[in-house]
């Protein structure tokens, strides 16, 4: 009788289930490692042990960079305090520098003279009869235009 492939494949495997549950010696055997198994278990215990020491390295290294971190912040702001400070000085110099262009323009071109002459004008009281046409023609009239101012 010809047995079909898969019936002898249904045989086989009847008869190792059987064995594997009720083996003949029992004990305890150490698995065969072929060399194959055996170099590529040293290289990955090799490739982990890499891999640990790049991810102690990468913790020092995160550590060491959060605190110049930190030291590069505190910089940065006192960088900017200094920076503002630095501007309020710069606008006080300013001022006083146009302060001291005002006084040597002055100086040069003479311009505080004492008077030669002092106007003396009375005063007018204020009534219901004096009308603006009459302040008008009481006022004394500019001679000179003023046409000149300090620049700085």
């Amino acid at each position: 009788m010809i047995q079909t492939n898969n019936q002898q494949n249904s045989i086989n495997t009847k008869y190792w289930r059987q064995h594997a549950q009720n083996p003949i010696v029992k004990g305890y055997f150490p698995r065969y490692k072929s060399y194959k198994e055996m170099s590529v278990a040293k290289v990955n215990r090799f490739l982990c042990g890499v891999l640990g020491i790049a991810i102690f390295a990468s913790f020092i290294s995160y550590y060491f960079v959060t605190a110049n971190e930190v030291v590069l912040d505190k910089v940065g702001r006192e960088i900017t305090e200094i920076r503002t400070q630095n501007l309020e000085l710069q606008n006080k110099l300013d001022n006083l520098k146009s302060y001291y262009n005002v006084d040597k323009t002055v100086k040069q071109k003479n311009l505080l003279q004492k008077p030669q002459q002092v106007v003396e004008v009375s005063s007018i009281k204020m009534n219901d009869t004096v009308s603006a046409k009459n302040i008008k023609d009481i006022a004394p009239v500019a001679k000179e235009n003023f046409n000149w101012a300090v620049g700085f």
